[in-house]
Protein backbone atom coordinates (compact mmCIF):
# COMPACT_ATOMS: atom_id res chain seq x y z
CA UNK A 1 0.00 0.00 0.00
CA UNK A 2 1.34 3.78 -0.68
CA UNK A 3 1.62 6.21 1.51
CA UNK A 4 1.87 9.98 1.27
CA UNK A 5 3.29 12.62 3.45
CA UNK A 6 1.39 16.37 3.44
CA UNK A 7 3.56 18.96 4.98
CA UNK A 8 1.11 22.04 5.72
CA UNK A 9 2.25 25.86 6.90
CA UNK A 10 -0.15 27.17 8.96
CA UNK A 11 -0.72 31.28 9.20
CA UNK A 12 0.84 32.21 12.63
CA UNK A 13 -2.42 34.19 13.25
CA UNK A 14 -4.07 31.28 14.76
CA UNK A 15 -4.63 30.32 17.93
CA UNK A 16 -5.02 26.83 19.56
CA UNK A 17 -8.87 26.26 19.11
CA UNK A 18 -8.45 27.98 15.49
CA UNK A 19 -5.70 25.53 14.56
CA UNK A 20 -7.74 21.94 16.73
CA UNK A 21 -10.68 23.33 14.08
CA UNK A 22 -8.50 23.28 11.19
CA UNK A 23 -7.06 20.30 11.76
CA UNK A 24 -10.33 18.73 12.31
CA UNK A 25 -11.41 19.96 8.70
CA UNK A 26 -8.16 18.50 7.37
CA UNK A 27 -8.32 14.77 9.23
CA UNK A 28 -12.03 14.49 7.83
CA UNK A 29 -11.22 14.88 4.36
CA UNK A 30 -8.70 12.82 4.58
CA UNK A 31 -10.29 9.65 6.52
CA UNK A 32 -12.84 9.45 4.19
CA UNK A 33 -9.77 8.37 1.64
CA UNK A 34 -8.28 6.15 3.97
CA UNK A 35 -5.67 6.35 7.49
CA UNK A 36 -4.13 8.64 8.87
CA UNK A 37 -1.48 9.63 11.42
CA UNK A 38 -1.09 12.54 12.52
CA UNK A 39 2.19 13.96 13.55
CA UNK A 40 2.74 17.37 16.17
CA UNK A 41 1.88 20.64 15.45
CA UNK A 42 4.72 23.01 16.05
CA UNK A 43 5.77 26.55 15.57
CA UNK A 44 8.34 27.81 13.80
CA UNK A 45 10.79 30.30 12.63
CA UNK A 46 10.92 30.79 8.26
CA UNK A 47 13.76 31.17 6.23
CA UNK A 48 12.14 33.70 4.37
CA UNK A 49 9.13 35.33 4.43
CA UNK A 50 6.01 33.75 2.65
CA UNK A 51 3.14 35.69 2.09
CA UNK A 52 4.34 38.51 4.37
CA UNK A 53 4.43 36.50 7.53
CA UNK A 54 7.97 35.08 9.00
CA UNK A 55 7.07 32.73 11.19
CA UNK A 56 4.51 29.85 11.15
CA UNK A 57 2.73 26.84 12.10
CA UNK A 58 4.04 23.22 10.56
CA UNK A 59 1.92 20.06 10.95
CA UNK A 60 3.22 16.79 9.21
CA UNK A 61 0.58 14.32 8.47
CA UNK A 62 0.85 10.55 7.06
CA UNK A 63 -1.88 9.26 5.24
CA UNK A 64 -2.33 5.80 3.05
CA UNK A 65 -5.19 5.90 0.61
CA UNK A 66 -8.13 3.04 0.44
CA UNK A 67 -8.33 2.80 -2.76
CA UNK A 68 -5.77 3.98 -5.92
CA UNK A 69 -7.82 6.69 -7.38
CA UNK A 70 -5.94 9.29 -9.41
CA UNK A 71 -8.36 12.05 -8.56
CA UNK A 72 -8.35 11.86 -4.99
CA UNK A 73 -5.09 13.50 -5.05
CA UNK A 74 -6.32 16.18 -7.08
CA UNK A 75 -9.46 16.99 -4.50
CA UNK A 76 -7.28 16.94 -1.64
CA UNK A 77 -5.59 20.08 -3.48
CA UNK A 78 -8.47 21.76 -4.84
CA UNK A 79 -9.70 21.91 -0.43
CA UNK A 80 -6.41 22.84 0.35
CA UNK A 81 -6.03 25.68 -2.02
CA UNK A 82 -9.27 26.77 -1.14
CA UNK A 83 -8.47 27.70 2.40
CA UNK A 84 -7.31 30.91 3.28
CA UNK A 85 -5.46 30.28 5.96
CA UNK A 86 -2.30 27.73 4.59
CA UNK A 87 0.74 29.44 3.68
CA UNK A 88 2.00 26.52 2.00
CA UNK A 89 1.57 22.86 1.45
CA UNK A 90 3.44 19.61 -0.21
CA UNK A 91 2.06 16.28 -0.57
CA UNK A 92 5.42 13.94 -0.75
CA UNK A 93 4.62 10.56 -2.46
CA UNK A 94 6.68 7.68 0.15
CA UNK A 95 5.86 4.73 -2.12
CA UNK A 96 4.94 1.50 -0.19
CA UNK A 97 4.12 1.28 3.69
CA UNK A 98 6.75 -0.47 5.34
CA UNK A 99 5.76 -3.44 7.12
CA UNK A 100 5.55 -4.56 11.15
CA UNK A 101 8.75 -6.46 12.11
CA UNK A 102 6.35 -9.35 12.65
CA UNK A 103 5.42 -9.74 9.17
CA UNK A 104 8.75 -9.27 7.92
CA UNK A 105 9.92 -12.40 10.63
CA UNK A 106 6.69 -14.80 9.38
CA UNK A 107 7.64 -14.04 6.24
CA UNK A 108 11.44 -15.03 6.64
CA UNK A 109 10.41 -17.79 7.91
CA UNK A 110 8.33 -19.38 5.45
CA UNK A 111 10.89 -18.92 3.43
CA UNK A 112 13.51 -20.77 5.04
CA UNK A 113 11.07 -23.91 5.24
Amino acid sequence: MKYYQLNILISPRLDQTQIDSFLGSITSLLKDKGEISIGRTKRINLAYPIKKETQCWLLNIDFSPKSEDKEWISGIKTELNKNQQILRYNIIKRGEKKKSLKENLSKKKKKLK
